[in-house]
Order: C-alpha cells, then structure tokens, then sequence
C-alpha cells in the first residue's frame, strides 16, 4: 500500500508541522462573534475580527445601524472608507492603504483591509478616535469582541447572559452554513492507509505550535497578538519555564513518529545542533535546508501555486493565518522569491516551516529520485 510521505521542519521557534490532514471541526477555529453595545452581529464571515501584523481588525458591517454614534460610508469614486459623526470623521484610502482625518492629520501605521468585497478596520485606532472602548470575552459558543461606547447599558458578563440564546442561535446556524458548503476534511490518516501526496491532490497539514508558559502574558501586552486566546483554544501548546523547551519538542516529535510515517525531518541549520544529534539518536533521518533564494524560491512558488489553487488544506489554523499575513516577499534580480525575516511586520516561522515541510514532501513524494522541480520547471510568477 503506498504510503504518504511526511516532512517536518524545525523553525528557529521550533514550530512544528507535518503535512497530513486535519480533523473535520477544525474549520470552526477562529470563529468570533462582534458585539456593538448590546447588538450581537449574525455569525458569517464578513463579520468575524481577526488579528493582522498584531493588529485587531472589526468588520465595518458593526458601524451600520448600531447606537455606537459612528457611522460608516464607503465612496468608491474616491476609493474611501470613511467612519464619521456629525463633528468628526476618518478616511481610510483602500489604494495607497493610509488613514487621515477632515483637518489633513496622517494616522501612521494603520490602514484598511478589504476581503471579498468587506472593508476590516483596525480596531485600536477607532476606539482611539472616537472615544470608544472594546473588550474580548469568552462565551459558551465562541469569543466575542465587544465595541462599546458611553451608552452601552449592560456589563459584559450580564450581556453575554443576555445574548447567550442569540449567540448560540447564530452558532448553530454558521454550523449549518459549513456544512452545506464544505465536504468534512479527511480524517487524520492512521500509519497503515495514508494518502499519497501527489500532484493533483490537496496538501493537508497540521500546525503545532509552542511557547514558553512563562512569558505569554508578557508577550500578548508587548506584541498585541492573542497567544493566551490561541492557548486556551488548543492552537498554541505552552512549555514550562520563560525559553522554548527542546527536551519536551523531542519527546512531542518521538510521539508523531510513534501514529506517522515521517520520511524526514528538515531543520535550519542555525542553532539545530544538538536538537538534530538528539532526534538523529531516536532513529529520524535529518536534513539540513538553507535559507537561501537557491532552496528557498522553488517550495515557495509552488506553495503560492497551491493556494491559487485552493490545493492547501489547513483548517483555517489562527497562527498559522496570522504568520501568513506577515510574510515580506523578497525578490533577488534573476526572479527567485523567498520570505524575508527581518521585513516581515512579526513572526513568520510557521509560514517557513510550511515552505520547507511542502519542498521535502514533493521531493520525497516521487517514486524516482527526480525532483518535481526538475520534470515540470519552475512556476515563474
């Protein structure tokens, strides 16, 4: 029976993926409801907030018709997203992607984003501007950001008490609407009947993540990024003590080796060394992968191959999304791409665990030693 092959990567924080699939629910992660005062918006993608460059961004669908005193128009002669009251107002330009208000006043660092045709707005900067506040809150269903403004009547914890039939109405339906459009993902295959990656069939992975458990908090109020939410949603595992510990990354791998058949284990070559001695005793077979535009420019290409292709299966992983949207594409002047570090807005490990998990797997996924790269050519984009 042919047997999927696996490719692991060590990021420099030690993220670990795998390429197989995840389990069917995953598509509900990272699912949130938006509150303005006390309205509950419907549960459907163009309302969720989400993190970007450690940015919160709120749907401009919660200044429609809500109390919180600040309205919302877009102008497409003008390419604006304007959020305004009967004094003042912002004016975010979806082109050059900067933010102004009437009086000419540049609001740096910020900007708009716009998915499927919705305008996200960066939260911080709103409540700033306009006088508002806003909270995270965990409900039975799913978390809730909740935008407030000097006439909301209830408290948070008497709200959600309020809404929880609401918020549960509208869960059930969010559910249903998944289930009418997306087939459940593959289960997640056992060592004897995994699928084989070849071309023309979907890369499936799973993302695990760790982080010291000392410095969590710390590092949500320094970098703005939801690290404690990952954790208590079972995306980010934490280890003891304030640095990453290696002996409990070993000893998780021994396990995936123990359900997977992992082929390889691909690291960067910078302050692996005694990881790779440690994983090479336990039997692993270890390959270095440079950082380069040489090793890095074909996976990279072929990942953004992929995902035109909606061939990337990844269960809408939150840590994953978030280090995605922070990439800085690099282009040297023969045309090779690869991810760039140090432009990149935060942390992008995973992204290149991805890249290099995706390049050891097509290679190895050849029943001949002949690369993909070599039969096919390079994807030039």
């Amino acid at each position: 029976m042919k047997r999927r092959l696996f490719a692991l990567f060590l990021a420099a924080a030690l993220l670990l993926l795998v390429l197989v699939p995840v389990r069917g629910r995953a598509a509900l992660e990272g699912v949130y409801f938006t509150a303005a005062n006390e309205s509950v918006l419907p549960l459907e993608a163009d309302t969720m907030p989400f993190y970007s460059g450690g940015t919160l961004y709120v749907p401009s669908r919660l200044f429609d018709g809500t109390d919180l005193g600040v309205l919302y128009v877009r102008n497409d002669i003008m390419g604006l997203a304007i959020l305004y009251t009967n004094k003042i107002d912002l004016r975010f330009d979806l082109e050059s992607q900067i933010v102004y208000d009437k009086q000419g006043k540049l609001y740096t660092g910020y900007h708009a984003i716009e998915q499927n045709g919705v305008v996200f707005l960066p939260l911080q900067l709103v409540c700033r501007y306009f006088g508002l506040t806003w909270s995270y809150n965990e409900t039975e269903t799913a978390p809730l950001i909740r935008v407030k403004s000097s006439s909301v009547i209830l408290d948070d914890r008497r709200f959600i008490d309020a809404a929880a039939t609401q918020m549960r109405d509208y869960y059930a339906d969010y559910e249903r609407s998944l289930a009418a459009v997306e087939p459940d993902l593959p289960p997640v295959p056992s060592q004897e009947d995994p699928p084989l990656a070849a071309e023309g069939q979907k890369v499936y992975l799973i993302i695990d993540s760790q982080s010291p458990e000392e410095t969590l908090e710390l590092r949500v109020r320094r970098d703005h990024v939801p690290y404690d939410v990952w954790e208590r949603q079972g995306k980010l595992m934490t280890t003891e003590g304030n640095v990453v510990h290696y002996g409990f990354i070993e000893k998780y791998i021994e396990r995936l080796g123990e359900r997977f058949n992992i082929r390889e284990i691909a690291f960067d070559r910078w302050g692996a060394v005694q990881m790779v001695q440690n994983l090479e005793g336990m039997g692993f077979t270890v390959v270095p992968f440079g950082q380069g535009f040489k090793d890095m420019s074909p996976p990279t290409k072929e990942l953004m191959k992929l995902v035109l292709e909606q061939m990337i299966a990844h269960g809408g992983h939150p840590v994953l999304r978030w280090m995605m949207d922070n990439i800085f594409i690099r282009t040297d002047p023969a045309g090779n791409i690869k991810a760039d570090k140090e432009k990149s807005t935060e942390k992008i490990d995973g992204a290149v665990a991805t890249i290099m998990g995706l390049d050891r797997a097509v290679r190895c996924g050849n029943q001949t030693s002949e690369s993909v790269y070599d039969s096919r050519g390079l994807l030039v984009f």
